[in-house]
């Protein structure tokens, strides 16, 4: 699932609800890429694994794309 510039609208509840959703259509294993921190919660079966920084040519702008793995 890729959702960037999606969660941060939502407040920390919001994004646990949104979280525990995506966590329950993916298979264990499967990801989400977000460009959004999503505070992780011990009920919700999603775990951090990494990120990755995104630069843009011709412009000193970079994202960071989070990636979350569901257990």
């Amino acid at each position: 699932v890729i959702a960037t510039n999606v969660l941060l609208y939502y407040d920390v509840f919001e994004q646990s609800l949104a979280l525990a959703n995506i966590a329950a259509m993916l298979k264990p294993g499967g990801l989400l890429l977000s460009s959004d921190f999503v505070y992780p919660l011990p009920v919700v079966p999603m775990t951090i694994v990494g990120d990755t920084r995104v630069s843009y040519q011709g412009t000193a702008t970079e994202d960071v794309i989070l990636w979350y793995r569901r257990n």
